[in-house]
């Protein structure tokens, strides 16, 4: 049996990201993940303005995205700006590589089998590997295992919180044109669902579908496929798929409790994607330092001490993160009503690029500037209109 500072369930971008920012702290760091490598991903969607300098990552990772081409049924805008589409399997190489050099011993295809307790707490854990299987003990635990939940279904720490699951499908096709300007696709047509075409990288783009709505997904493959049929797409990609992938998406209302004992939660599990738009590397990634923090607060003081991450947390993103979950549910009412849609892309035409940019990217919004454009919706399509849930 080896005795660890922390380990941690999930090796994605909170996983790894935690592991060396608490290894290169002096500790000891034990990293397990059912998949067989760090680039083993299930998608590859990830837009996201992170600040390559301040993580000291390759900006080679991301590819560049200057122009937003936003598309209702009927109406459109295009609008400048900056941003990336992270290769996700590039990043989680990268922070792999980071956490190796800082101590960190990783574990893929392992399966944890078991969690045995101690006065309420994680004690140890016995895993399986390839052949055979190990035991494991630590001072705190982590888990960064998303939809797995591997630890945080022991302590229920999210209860009664409703969790609202999105799923998606993606398709790598080749690009043809327009190789650094993201398209977003709304409208009834989707039927309460979105589309969207970014580059990944100049000669190759992801064509994507994604919903909340339940009933949508058995029919995600007919949706893609029905996106060929837009002009706009097929002028810009080939239908000659590459890649199919698909990925769920966990939100709901932001939590403001991720610590019980001695766990602690991270990324996709702590529903830490921003619910508006599903973005998650950067959010997850500043998530774990955050927590990082805490841990090495806690080993150094007192093991009460790691619920500053809560604090911390709550204080950065709490506000933000209810706003845009209150913004993404009257997205999800109205988006099927073209008529609403429209009106709202077209008073949107008349908004600065960098408010654009900044609401999407920065979550920035300008409420008077908003309230002028709701009034003007109101006044143009909401008078007899009725919305679909």
């Amino acid at each position: 049996m080896k005795n660890y500072d922390l380990i941690i369930i999930g090796a994605g971008p909170a996983g790894l990201t935690l592991a060396w920012k608490v290894a290169e702290k002096g500790y000891s760091v034990l990293v397990l993940d059912k998949k067989s490598s760090a680039s083993d991903v299930a998608y590859l969607t990830a837009g996201s303005r992170i600040d390559f300098k301040e993580w000291d990552l390759p900006k080679k990772m991301g590819h560049p995205l200057k122009k937003l081409y936003f598309s209702s049924k009927n109406e459109y805008f295009i609008k400048n700006g900056s941003a990336f589409m992270i290769n996700r399997r590039v990043l989680l190489k990268a922070l792999e590589k980071k956490a190796r050099k800082n101590g960190v011993e990783l574990k893929y295809s392992s399966t944890v089998n078991k969690v045995d307790f101690s006065n309420k707490e994680i004690d140890k854990i016995i895993y399986s590997g390839k052949k055979e299987e190990f035991t494991a003990k630590a001072k705190f635990f982590a888990d960064c295992s998303g939809v797995g939940r591997v630890f945080e279904r022991y302590y229920n720490i999210l209860g009664n919180h409703k969790v609202e699951n999105a799923l998606g499908i993606e398709y790598i096709v080749p690009l043809k044109s327009e190789p650094h300007t993201l398209d977003l696709y709304v409208g009834s047509h989707y039927n309460g669902g979105y589309g969207w075409l970014c580059p990944l990288n100049k000669k190759q783009a992801i064509l994507g579908y994604g919903t909340f709505n339940h009933e949508n997904f058995p029919k995600l493959k007919s949706f893609i496929e029905g996106m060929f049929e837009l002009e706009r797409v097929n002028e810009r990609v080939t239908n000659r798929p590459i890649e199919v992938n698909s990925g769920l998406l966990r939100t709901g209302a932001p939590l403001k409790k991720f610590t019980r004992e001695n766990l602690i939660l991270v990324g996709d599990v702590a529903l830490q994607a921003n619910p508006l738009v599903g973005e998650g590397v950067r959010f997850v990634m500043d998530s774990a330092r955050m927590a990082s923090a805490a841990i090495e607060n806690a080993i150094k003081k007192d093991k009460k001490r790691v619920q500053i991450y809560d604090d911390m947390w709550i204080k950065k993103y709490y506000k933000i993160y209810s706003m845009c979950y209150k913004i993404q549910k009257v997205l999800r009412i109205y988006s099927c009503n073209d008529k609403i849609v429209d009106a709202s892309v077209r008073c949107a035409k008349k908004f600065p690029d960098k408010m654009v940019h900044d609401a999407l990217w920065h979550y920035k919004f300008d409420r008077n500037l908003i309230k002028t454009a709701f009034r003007e919706v109101i006044m143009s399509s909401f008078k007899g209109a009725k919305p679909k849930k």
